[in-house]
């Protein structure tokens, strides 16, 4: 019996019959996979918040047939912070679904790992709610890079999303942008460092920003990623349709 270890986050749980659970980790190693883990519900076993939603934990684990088992495992990290502030909580479950549904079962991503963990570690320690925001705009930019559908940042206000670039003329897959939000996609991407960002003092401009990069994303991921639901507020005029 081959045994396999790595460290991960866990992005999804689901239990099962009496005692059982499956989690699904995005790892370092591996990348997505899903962990099977026998009496865990009923165990008395201290490391139980190893195996929690959103725990950094080390997982050794082998194959039994078409599933991955594990019965060793050590808490890393919990992320209190972020369990104790629910606007960050409503971030990361938005982020948890992100990654959900673009990640691919065992494609090794250590690139957007390392960085999925350098955000897990920002939320942990910030309540600033605008910078906060801006962190899931840059997530978001960094999904469409590790993708390989990015888009061309040029002249024009209108936003091509079938043809991933900014033109003059609007149409059925066009969305007009401000000057501050292509001024936030300009930062966000690298393409820009005019301070523009420190001049934000709401976040309804943010919130825009991710709207148009959801709509880009699931327009060409075929994803159904739904920012308002796990915010639970509606950009009313914001809102790009």
């Amino acid at each position: 019996m081959k045994f396999l270890n790595s460290d991960g986050i866990i992005i999804k749980k689901i239990d099962y019959g009496e005692a059982d659970r499956m989690i699904t980790i995005f790892s370092r190693r591996y990348g997505r996979i899903q962990l099977n883990i026998k009496g865990i519900r009923k165990s008395k076993r201290r490391d139980r918040n190893a195996v929690e939603l959103l725990a950094l934990s080390k997982f050794v684990f082998y194959r039994k047939g078409d599933r991955l088992i594990t019965t060793n495992f050590e808490l890393i990290e919990s992320f209190w912070g972020i369990r104790n502030n629910m606007k960050n909580i409503a971030i990361v479950m938005y982020i948890l679904s992100v990654l959900n549904n673009i990640l691919v079962e065992n494609q090794r991503k250590s690139i957007l790992y390392d960085y999925f963990l350098k955000v897990m570690n920002y939320l942990d320690k910030s309540d600033n709610e605008i910078k906060n925001h801006l962190l899931v705009c840059h997530f978001l930019n960094k999904m469409i890079q590790e993708e390989g559908i990015a888009f061309e940042l040029s002249e024009g206000e209108y936003f091509d999303i079938e043809n991933s670039k900014f033109g003059n003329n609007s149409g059925s897959c066009f969305f007009r942008l401000s000057e501050i939000e292509k001024n936030i996609l300009g930062n966000i991407s690298g393409e820009r460092s005019d301070g523009v960002l420190t001049e934000i003092r709401d976040i309804t401009a943010i919130k825009k920003v991710i709207n148009i990069l959801e709509k880009y994303i699931n327009y060409h991921l075929h994803t159904n990623l739904n920012f308002k639901h796990f915010l639970g507020e509606d950009l009313k005029n914001g809102e790009y349709s």
